[in-house]
Formats: C-alpha cells, sequence, structure tokens
C-alpha cells in the first residue's frame, strides 16, 4: 500500500466513478481498476460496491477513505512545510464550526487567514457539534470548536472560554434576569436531547433539580430564533448566536442566573495526528477569535 493507491480510492470516491476518476488522474481506466483491486487485495477487505451506474463505497471504504484523506494531507503538508522551511506557513488546513459559532466566526477567520497566512489554504466545514466530533475522529478535520464538558477520547482538547448562555423571547419581553429555577415556567424550543446545547443546558438543570418546559424540539438555530420572535416560545442560546436580532429589536435577551447557564468552549485535535505548522497558527487565531466573539456577545 503507497498513497498513490490512497489518492487513488479518494479520487474515485470523489467522482463515483472510476472512468471519470481515472480521467481525472490522466491515466487508463484498466491501470486505476487494478490499483484499486490491488489495495483490496493488500488490506483483505471490499473497499468499492461496482455497479454499471458506479461506484459507492462499502463500510470499510469509507473508514479507508476518511484515514486516507487524514494521511494524504499530513503528506502533502509535509511537502509544503518542506518547501518552505523558514518562510510563512503553508499547506491545506480543514477547520470545523458549529453553526452557532460559524455566524460570528467564518468570516473574521477567512479574512484574517487572507491577511496573514496567504499560503494557507483553508476550507471551513460547518455543523452541529456531534457531526464535527465525528468529522475530527475521522481524520476529515484538522481542528475544530465543540461545546463540551467532558473528555472526549482520542481527541486533544483545550478550554477557551466559558459562554453564557441567555433566555431568547420576542421582542418586548422582561430583560431582567431570570433564575434557573423559574424557567420552568416558559414553554421552551430546543434542540433534540443528541444536541450538545440541550445536552448541556439539561446536565446543569438535573443538578440544580430545575424543570424545564420544552414544548418543540427544532435542530435548526434560525428557526428556533423565528418561534421565538412569534411570541409565545422562549429558547435558551448564546447572545452572541442572536446580537443582529436583539440589536434590530426582534429578539430580547435575559441573562439566567442562580446558577448561570455556561457552556465551555473547547479547541479540538486529533491525539493522533499531529498539527501542522499552518493549523497551529490557525488554531491559535481561532482561540483569539472565539474569546472576541464571546466578550462582544456579553
Amino acid at each position: 500500500m503507497d498513497l498513490r493507491q490512497l489518492r487513488f480510492l479518494v479520487r474515485t470516491l470523489e467522482h463515483s466513478s472510476i472512468s471519470n476518476a481515472a480521467r481525472s488522474l490522466n491515466i487508463a481506466q484498466p491501470s486505476l481498476s487494478q490499483s484499486l483491486r490491488q489495495l483490496e487485495q493488500e488490506l483483505g477487505v471490499i473497499l468499492l460496491h461496482r455497479t454499471p451506474s458506479g461506484v459507492r463505497p462499502t463500510d470499510s471504504g469509507v473508514m479507508v477513505a476518511d484515514r486516507a484523506r487524514a494521511l494524504l494531507r499530513l503528506a502533502d503538508n509535509l511537502v509544503a512545510e518542506a518547501r518552505s522551511a523558514g518562510a510563512a506557513p503553508a499547506g491545506d488546513v480543514f477547520v470545523g464550526l458549529p453553526t452557532t459559532m460559524a455566524l460570528h466566526l467564518t468570516v473574521p477567520l477567512v479574512r484574517q487567514i487572507r491577511r496573514t497566512l496567504p499560503h494557507v489554504n483553508l476550507r471551513v466545514s460547518e455543523g452541529m457539534s456531534g457531526h464535527i466530533q465525528e468529522w475530527v475522529l475521522s481524520g476529515r478535520l484538522d481542528v475544530a470548536i465543540l461545546y463540551s464538558a467532558e473528555p472526549i477520547p482520542g481527541l486533544d482538547m483545550e478550554e477557551v472560554i466559558a459562554e453564557d448562555l441567555w433566555l431568547i423571547s420576542a421582542a418586548g419581553e422582561e430583560t431582567q434576569p431570570v433564575r434557573l429555577a423559574d424557567i420552568a415556567a416558559f414553554p421552551l424550543v430546543l434542540p433534540g436531547p443528541d444536541h450538545g446545547l440541550r445536552r448541556n443546558i439539561e446536565r446543569v438543570a438535573v443538578a440544580r433539580k430545575a424543570a424545564l418546559t420544552v414544548a418543540v424540539e427544532v435542530d435548526s438555530l434560525p428557526h428556533m430564533k423565528r418561534l421565538a420572535m412569534d411570541g409565545g416560545l422562549h429558547t435558551i442560546l448564546p447572545r452572541a448566536a442572536c446580537r443582529e436580532e436583539i440589536e434590530a429589536g426582534r429578539l430580547s435577551a435575559r441573562r439566567i442566573i442562580d446558577p448561570p447557564l455556561r457552556r465551555p468552549i473547547v479547541l479540538v485535535t486529533p491525539s493522533d495526528r499531529p498539527l501542522s505548522l499552518a493549523g497551529g497558527h490557525i488554531r491559535a487565531l481561532m482561540g483569539d477569535l472565539v474569546r472576541a466573539a464571546v466578550d462582544d456577545g456579553e
């Protein structure tokens, strides 16, 4: 097995077609097919389902392709760093951001990278915390932000800051602080039980024996805010996630006290793969931008 075979596998899955992948790689289709079968023989597993309409990965193929992408990125970054030793960082860096953080971090992060690290190719993926965690562990991401109070096997974690959560309501509602014990009186729209935000809220509520009245479950930040704007329902979010709507007079926010609801924001990287020089710079920059975004949101 070599990097060339792994690159062939990844490209084939990107095109879902051996013939299209062969054209993009500028090699003969029989040569690509032979290389893929040799890889399967060496690993002792079937990687691709071959059909008249194209190919799709088996479960083993998904796993191998994920690991292959991480190895190929490490190899490509090694070449870039070796060629630019003593110069500015270079290479590809794949970053993951939860939706609530992506709203306020993506644009300033891209602007900073373009200005200070012009030779770095940045790719930002947005998603739910659970998906981002899987992407980091599988090798699709180099560095990401998660909301987690517990250690996660396979990840190196650094807490950046603890973010306050607020009771978000329609414009014109009270803005005075509200006790956690009194939250039961508010019908809430929250994400489903598997969502990191919901788990964090319930963890604190259970510890303090505070009841929650979850009227609607919606795994969508825009829809949660829209339902709160309509009145009758409330939600719990970081103030930074609603800053524009609050400033425009479409939503109001009440700080939750006694105790405050907070969730830790952590930077995570895979513990089994070294971060490139470019990745290290971006990781540090992300920490600075997160602190600034949370402070502005308060």
